[in-house]
């Protein structure tokens, strides 16, 4: 009897334990980019995919269904243009929650050269990118 009970102990744990991981990344999977726009501001009101050399870059996002020590990184790739194609211009993350507007920006000290760029947005420490936006100088 008291090993019949020992093993239903044991199988209730393990039940319970592989619906407590189950529910964590649940939870952390379920975080999305509800909205992201390439913008002239950093309120994203300018929304465009051309800009000139002497701009600022802002890509503005929006997350939904998430937790809010979510990470959001931004990375800004030359495609291509006179810069190298896929040379890396800058990196940065932050971390947030759903309804909040998260502006992430990018500037030079000499204009841009004409080309064509993008910024991969990743959410938490995925491997690919989770949204892609590209956009252009002219």
């Amino acid at each position: 009897m008291r090993r019949r009970t020992i093993v239903l102990f044991l199988a209730m744990c393990a039940t319970l334990m592989t619906f407590t991981v189950a529910a964590c990344s649940f939870s952390a999977s379920t975080a999305e980019i509800s909205d992201a726009k390439m913008a002239r501001d950093p309120d994203g009101k300018h929304p465009t995919k051309v800009f000139s050399p002497d701009d600022r870059f802002y890509c503005v996002v929006y997350l939904s269904n998430a937790p809010d020590n979510t990470k959001v990184t931004a990375v800004w790739t030359a495609v291509e243009g006179k810069k190298k194609p896929d040379e890396v211009l800058g990196r940065v993350s932050t971390k947030s929650g759903s309804g909040e507007r998260l502006p992430f920006s990018l500037g030079n000290a000499a204009p841009w050269p004409a080309g064509d760029y993008k910024v991969d947005l990743y959410l938490n420490d995925a491997k690919k990118p989770t949204k892609t936006l590209e956009f252009k100088v002219l």
